[in-house]
């Protein structure tokens, strides 16, 4: 029944000290703030001790809730120090999170383990999983696992789905799969209304990894039905993934497309671009550019970026090189920083192709600079032959000697054979003759017989001008 401000008013007035906790919590539940905080402010002062440090810590609750966190901070901090059974342990979790929150770690660490020594059934399993996480940020994962397989074994119906989730995670992390697999099986059939869900998603990764293609349909099909939309979008996605790898081509489309009709913000433009490589990949071009167009409308950077650079392909290969151009130019515009790198690389290929040396050059110099691990190798080995193109030996030198140095197999391989071709030419052979050894060291087949024909040739050569 709705009670009317007016009474709520007269109530808080007239209220006996005694009662205060009980109007205050009635109104606290019900939303009303002003009557709640008046009321429970009234029962810190007035009340017994067993009733007061409870008016304390649900004060604290209210006053986080409307931002005022000094204020929370000092309730938590009076129930506390009460010394009572329910009240103490409650409010110093809480003053944890609070304190984690605005990065005071160690008050934070402080006050979990409070909560933690409580053994309260409530208070202390929360205050595991909070400090497991705390520790794990600080790179204590001996910790952190020690805390989450606690709060896990508790049985708290928050907790102990929650724990385990995060053991899953971190298990993971370092490869212990059997271990993973387990916490994973454990949260996603907690019933717990968010993490069981994530949880199904986690174990089908790791269980498609494991190539149990069918444990993995079951749980990604128990996050499509959870209810939870976040979780059943990744879970369609994570499906259709698995069909695609099986080859069942036509129910991976389908499923995408369910995700895309979904709509959620950060699966659907992700759905649209592998909706697009399904697509290119089976030839359908036309359909798979409308569907990297659809990721690119989508806004989210990530995506935009990605769907550029494939569109950029598309076009590229059927020979629309100024529309290439322009999805490259896109991709460099996002502001993501992968597909910058490989965005300036693709320019420069394209200018270098038209003829526009200093756009190429310019291009492929952004492109190394951008620190990409496998951009900057092929980089540089395309400035390496721009510039030997153009008689810029120093240059070239330089350009291969830098992708050599990255330590890329491919076009490391190739720089070193480069290398010994330029210095052939003008006539170091000795530097040459190192330059094709090193590339038939590094193992590219190709390469490997192309750097030792040179060499058989170099010999020839250097027998033929006397040099031994």
């Amino acid at each position: 029944m709705k009670v009317a401000e007016t009474t709520w008013k007269f109530i808080v007035d007239q209220v006996q000290p005694e009662e205060a906790f009980a109007v205050g919590l009635t109104a606290y539940t019900r939303g009303n703030v002003e009557v709640a905080e008046k009321a429970l402010r009234k029962a810190e002062m007035f009340s017994p001790p067993q009733v007061a440090p409870m008016a304390s810590f649900i004060l604290g609750l209210l006053l986080r809730e409307q931002g005022d966190l000094a204020g929370a901070e000092g309730a938590f901090r009076r129930a506390s120090q009460s010394n009572h059974p329910d009240a103490a342990p409650l409010a110093v979790r809480d003053l944890g999170l609070l304190l984690s929150k605005r990065g005071d770690n160690a008050g934070a660490e402080a006050a979990f383990q409070r909560a933690l020594a409580s053994n309260h059934p409530e208070a202390a399993p929360k205050a595991a999983v909070n400090l497991g996480l705390l520790l794990q940020e600080q790179g204590n994962l001996a910790g952190a696992e020690a805390l989450f397989r606690r709060a896990s074994a508790s049985g708290h119906p928050d907790a102990s789905p929650k724990a385990a989730n995060n053991l899953g995670l971190l298990l993971r992390e370092r490869n212990d799969d059997a271990g993973a697999e387990m916490a994973f099986r454990q949260a996603s059939n907690s019933g717990h209304p968010v993490v069981a869900a994530k949880a199904a998603n986690s174990l089908g990764r790791l269980l498609e990894k494991r190539d149990n293609y069918a444990d993995a349909r079951t749980a990604y099909r128990q996050a499509i039905n959870s209810g939870d939309p976040e979780a059943a979008a990744y879970g369609a996605r994570n499906l259709a993934r698995l069909l695609k790898k099986q080859g069942d081509y036509a129910s991976a489309d389908a499923m995408l497309r369910r995700v895309m009709e979904l709509g959620h913000p950060n699966v659907a433009p992700w759905a649209a671009n592998d909706l697009g490589w399904l697509l290119r990949e089976q030839g359908d071009l036309s359909a798979a550019e409308t569907a990297y167009q659809r990721a690119i409308d989508s806004g989210n950077p990530e995506v935009v970026a990605k769907a550029s650079l494939s569109v950029g392909w598309l076009r590229q290969e059927r020979g629309d090189y100024e529309g290439a151009a322009a999805a490259y130019q896109h991709a460099l515009d996002s502001g993501y920083s992968d597909a910058m790198a490989e965005a300036s690389l693709y320019l420069g290929r394209l200018a270098q192709q038209r003829g526009a040396n200093a756009e190429a050059e310019a291009a492929y110099r952004q492109a190394m600079d951008s620190g990409h691990p496998w951009i900057v190798p092929k980089a540089a080995a395309a400035l390496g032959q721009l510039l030997y193109n153009r008689g810029d030996i120093a240059g070239a030198e330089a350009a291969y000697q830098q992708a050599l140095d990255l330590g890329d197999p491919e076009f490391a391989s190739t720089a070193a054979y480069n290398l010994g071709v330029l210095r052939q030419e003008r006539g170091d052979y000795g530097g040459a003759e190192a330059a094709f050894r090193q590339a038939m060291a590094l193992g590219q087949p190709n390469i490997e017989q192309e750097a030792a024909r040179a060499l058989s040739f170099l010999s020839h050569t250097r027998s033929n001008d006397g040099e031994t």
